[in-house]
């Protein structure tokens, strides 16, 4: 059975077992709000998607070709920026319409201005997520910084709530709006980013 019979939309690349942040974690141990505790107690290999030679593995083509015989989302999920804007080069050839970088400004998967650019010149939308600035992982004004350089047209706002200890994502959406108005980002282009632009996602 298909995804899509199930209701699903997105097809997200590996987060937590991505070798990418295994890698950043062991490295930045002692940084607090990386979600360490979601760590899967397995053994497997972490997943990277370029082989030694920086060519996508096999594996990527056949996923993008459901992604796109299905009209579904492809999601980033936690790769390396390098692993992300060579998936993104890939999903932009095929014609893959609904393509999303995650977490464009946590650290585990930060991109540059320039690199959220090229993001979005092959097709894609960024995304910033509430969490990340009030983990003290990132700044508002960074944020803030990203929208006017790329517009809203191109940016997605999430809040990466759910866990218990963190409160609702109702209300981390409402808080994240307020942090950014502050900053100058007007109503109109915080509905784009919280609703217009989901909407063109996954419909």
């Amino acid at each position: 059975m298909h995804p899509e019979r199930w209701g699903g939309r997105f097809v997200w690349f590996p987060t937590v077992d991505a070798e990418n942040d295994a890698l950043y974690k062991k490295k930045h141990a002692s940084q607090q709000g990386l979600g360490n505790a979601n760590e899967q107690p397995i053994r497997k290999n972490k997943i990277r998607i370029l082989d030694e030679q920086g060519v996508l593995i096999p594996e990527v083509k056949e996923i993008l070709q459901q992604v796109k015989a299905f009209n579904m989302v492809l999601a980033t999920g936690h790769i390396a920026v390098q692993e992300s804007l060579a998936l993104v080069r890939a999903a932009a050839a095929m014609g893959i319409q609904k393509i999303l970088v995650n977490h464009v400004s946590l650290p585990i998967t930060n991109a540059s201005l320039a690199l959220q650019k090229e993001y979005i010149d092959n097709g894609a939308m960024v995304e910033h997520c509430y969490y990340t600035p009030m983990a003290g992982l990132c700044s508002w004004e960074e944020i803030a910084e990203s929208i006017r350089t790329l517009g809203p047209e191109h940016v997605i706002l999430s809040t990466d709530l759910g866990q218990p200890a963190n409160g609702s994502p109702v209300e981390g959406m409402e808080k994240f709006a307020e942090q950014l108005h502050s900053l100058g980002i007007l109503e109109e282009e915080l509905y784009q980013m919280m609703a217009v632009n989901p909407e063109r996602l996954l419909y």
